[in-house]
C-alpha cells in the first residue's frame, strides 16, 4: 500500500475518458475514487516504480533520482515498498540518487551490514579525466556511515 503517500488506496482500475483515452483511477477507500494523477507526483512515482518492478519479475530496473516527487519524510517508506517489491518479485533495483536523505533512508530500510544494498559513489579522478567509482557495501558501507564518509 502506499498508504504513507496520501489517501489510502483501495484498488486501482483504468478508466477512459469522454475522448476514450485511458487512465489510472484510485479507488480511495474513505471518499470518492480519483485520477491517480490527481494524487500527486509521488504517489504517480511510486505507481510507476510499482509497476516496474513487477513488469521486470526476475530482472532488473534502472532508476534515475528514484526519490523524484516524493516528500523526504516518507522517503523511507518508499524503499521499504521497494524493498517489498524487489524480494516479492526477484528484481535487482539501480537507482540513482543526489539525495543525502535517499540515501540514509535507503541504509535504514536495507541495513548498514546488508548484502541486500551497495552505495556506489562516483566522483571525478584527482590525476584522471575518467570518472571514478567507490563501492561500499556491508562492513565497508557500515564503516562509511560510521565515518560520515560522502556516499551520494
Amino acid at each position: 500500500t502506499l498508504g504513507y503517500l496520501g489517501p489510502k488506496i483501495s484498488d486501482i482500475e483504468i478508466l477512459t475518458d469522454d475522448g476514450g483515452k485511458p487512465y489510472f483511477s484510485a479507488l480511495i477507500e474513505s471518499g470518492p475514487s480519483l485520477a491517480l494523477k490527481d494524487l500527486g507526483s509521488g504517489v504517480m512515482h511510486a505507481f510507476k516504480l510499482c509497476l516496474s518492478a513487477f513488469a521486470a519479475r526476475k530482472g532488473i530496473i534502472f532508476v534515475d533520482e528514484v526519490e523524484n516527487g516524493v516528500h523526504y519524510s516518507v522517503i523511507e517508506e518508499l524503499w521499504e515498498s521497494i524493498r517489498s517489491w524487489a524480494t516479492e518479485w526477484d528484481v535487482q533495483l539501480v537507482a540513482t540518487s543526489h539525495s543525502r536523505e535517499c540515501i540514509n533512508a535507503a541504509i535504514s530500510v536495507f541495513g548498514e551490514t546488508s548484502k541486500e544494498l551497495s552505495v556506489h559513489h562516483l566522483y571525478a579522478g584527482s590525476e584522471s579525466v575518467l570518472t571514478e567509482a567507490t563501492t561500499f557495501s556491508g562492513e565497508t558501507l557500515e564503516g562509511a556511515c560510521a565515518l560520515g564518509l560522502e556516499l551520494r
